[in-house]
C-alpha cells in the first residue's frame, strides 16, 4: 500500500533529517556553520542509498540552484581566473539534490542562504520547483 502524500512527506522528512543530522556531527557543523559547504554531491547520494534502502524510488540529480540569498559569496578557491572575472550570480550555481516520489529533497542548501542556514537544513518541495533546474 501506498503512503498517503502526507505520510511520505513526513516519512522522507523523518530519513532526510537523520542524513542530515549525521554528516552535522561527522563534519561538525554546530561549531563550523560552514562545515557541510560543497558537501552536496557526498550528501545527496548517501540520503539516496538510505531512501532506495528503504523502498523508495530515488535518484541523485545534479543542475543548477538558482534560489541564493542575496548575501551568498562563493569560494572561488576552486575557480580559474576567467571563471571568477565572468561569474554572474543569476546564473545560478551547480549543485546535488535528491528526488523521490516526485519530492525535491535538498539537505545542504544551506549553503546558499549563510544567514538563514537553520532554515534550509532540509528543504522539500515539488520536483519541479523552479530554484532547482536538472541538467538533464
Amino acid at each position: 500500500m501506498r503512503p498517503t502524500s502526507t505520510q511520505l512527506k513526513a516519512d522522507l522528512l523523518e530519513h532526510s533529517t537523520k542524513v542530515r543530522r549525521s554528516f552535522e556531527t561527522l563534519m561538525g557543523w554546530d561549531s563550523c556553520a560552514t562545515a557541510l559547504d560543497g558537501q552536496c554531491e557526498r550528501m545527496s547520494k548517501s540520503l539516496t542509498a538510505v531512501l532506495v534502502a528503504e523502498g523508495f524510488e530515488a535518484r541523485v540529480e545534479c543542475g543548477t540552484y538558482f534560489g541564493c540569498d542575496p548575501s551568498y559569496e562563493p569560494s572561488f578557491s576552486d575557480w580559474d581566473e576567467e571563471a571568477i572575472e565572468v561569474h554572474d550570480p543569476s546564473n545560478g550555481y551547480s549543485h546535488y539534490w535528491v528526488v523521490c516520489e516526485s519530492v525535491l529533497i535538498d539537505i545542504c542548501s544551506d549553503q546558499f542562504h549563510p544567514n538563514q542556514r537553520s532554515q534550509y537544513r532540509v528543504v522539500m518541495e515539488h520536483e519541479d520547483f523552479t530554484n532547482w533546474q536538472s541538467a538533464q
